[in-house]
């Protein structure tokens, strides 16, 4: 066997999956910052209003705080597939497979406020 020529084939049969599921975390990213930009303005000015004043508005301000939180998750969970994808490019890269350097997308940016 030709482990190195196997090695290749399996990459080259890997990179578009790979290539498409990197995308689409990215989509996933921007997609996070956009809602919570939007939950914090919500929050913001829901803080603005005591939320015993308006029917409803207590329920609705504790899922908003339930859906920070589920963000949050989500953010800690892309963030460890981001991290496992640079251990397969670093590993890759031993090994002597040409991989173009990927820039690392984070989530950290993303927080739980």
């Amino acid at each position: 066997f030709n482990f190195s020529g196997m090695e290749e084939g399996l990459f080259a049969a890997l990179k578009p999956a790979v290539e498409v599921c990197d995308q689409q975390i990215k989509n996933v990213l921007e997609s996070q910052c956009v809602l919570q930009t939007y939950i914090q303005g919500l929050s913001a000015e829901l803080d603005k209003t005591p939320v015993t004043d308006i029917p409803g508005l207590k329920a609705y301000n504790a899922k908003l705080a339930i859906t920070k939180k589920r963000l949050a998750n989500v953010a800690a969970t892309v963030d460890k597939i981001n991290a496992r994808l640079e251990n397969i490019r670093s590993l890759v890269r031993k090994k002597g497979t040409l991989l173009p350097q990927q820039q690392q997308t984070s989530s950290s940016s993303i927080d739980s406020k």
